[in-house]
């Protein structure tokens, strides 16, 4: 992806909002423009009590808990609320990680599948809840400079840009999507009608779909940039 998540690409990451479930169900054009909850404070430090509460670290530790699940990633302000929550129960602290950004959202890693030949698995936690000089660090790193930033050496230039990904640089499974032609991607009816609510199939036929007819110009758009590669 252009923009980030690349570790997604595998199918074995999720991001999950902190924002609680709202009290009814969004059509497909309010979930589109619906914005998240930052559970951040004014400084981005620490998490804001009025928003980050026991329910979100119930929420976390629930998914830490699953065997399947390899890793949590939250940020380290959500990490160190966690340690100062968990009580004598902290061995789920262990597979939830601080990293920045995550300040939203928390990231699921769910196990490699058995059989797997390109799936590589995360080491397993040594026992540390990681509460400790890993937090403090990453929290240390986000605290904004003290002083004016230094000055710039003399003749500095700033790097150029990175130059655009070509088909060769991306997996072989990226090439089998591009083949597999507009008429292999099959969405169901509502996923592509903004006036009916999520999940719905009221207004359709249990079961009926119809071709990736959205998707098709953008496939064929990277069809020609992969001839140009």
């Amino acid at each position: 992806m252009l923009t980030g998540h690349a570790s997604h690409q595998v199918g074995l990451d999720a991001d999950v909002w902190l924002t609680p479930m709202p009290s009814k169900r969004l059509t497909r054009k309010e979930r589109e423009e619906i914005s998240a909850t930052s559970m951040l404070d004014q400084t981005d430090l620490a998490v804001d009590p009025k928003i980050f509460t026991e329910q979100h670290v119930k929420l976390i530790k629930r998914a830490a808990s699953y065997p399947e699940v390899e890793r949590v990633l939250v940020h380290p302000a959500i990490k160190k609320a966690l340690c100062e929550a968990a009580g004598t129960d902290r061995k789920w602290l262990g597979k939830v990680r601080p990293i920045g950004g995550h300040y939203y959202h928390f990231h699921i890693r769910i196990g490699c599948p058995p059989g797997s030949t390109v799936c590589k698995p995360q080491v397993p936690p040594t026992g540390d809840d990681g509460c400790g000089k890993e937090v403090q660090e990453w929290l240390a790193r986000l605290a904004p400079p003290k002083g004016p930033p230094p000055p710039k050496p003399p003749g500095y230039k700033p790097p150029p840009p990175a130059p655009p990904i070509t088909m060769a640089q991306l997996p072989k499974e990226c090439s089998a999507v591009l083949e597999s032609g507009p008429d292999g991607v099959r969405q169901p009816l509502t996923a592509i009608k903004d006036d009916v609510p999520m999940g719905g199939l009221g207004e359709a036929k249990a079961g009926a779909f119809v071709a990736g007819t959205a998707l098709r110009p953008h496939i064929t758009s990277l069809k020609a940039a992969a001839k140009s590669d």
